[in-house]
C-alpha cells in the first residue's frame, strides 16, 4: 500500500514548487512573508509547519492557495 505524505510534506512541497516556478530564491519569498529563510527551508523540507497566519502571507506571496481540501482528506489517521 501506498504511503501518504504528510501535512507537513505535502505543503511544503507545494511551497517549494511554486516558488521555483516563480524563479524566487527562498530569500525572496522570505522577505515577501515575514517568515526567516532557514525556517521557509524547514517548511519546504517538511521539518515543520506554518501557522495559518504565515499560510496565509504565504498564498498570498505566491498568488495561489497552498492547501486544499484534497491534501487534508489524503493525511493517513
Amino acid at each position: 500500500m501506498k504511503e501518504k505524505k504528510s501535512l507537513h510534506v505535502e505543503m511544503g512541497q507545494r511551497i517549494r514548487n511554486r516558488r521555483e516556478e516563480l524563479k524566487w530564491s527562498r530569500e525572496t519569498l522570505s522577505e515577501k512573508t515575514d517568515v526567516s529563510a532557514r525556517f521557509l527551508a524547514c517548511v519546504e523540507n517538511g521539518q515543520s509547519g506554518l501557522s495559518l497566519e504565515s499560510l496565509g502571507r504565504m498564498s498570498c506571496a505566491v498568488g495561489e492557495s497552498v492547501t486544499n481540501a484534497e491534501s487534508l482528506l489524503n493525511l493517513s489517521a
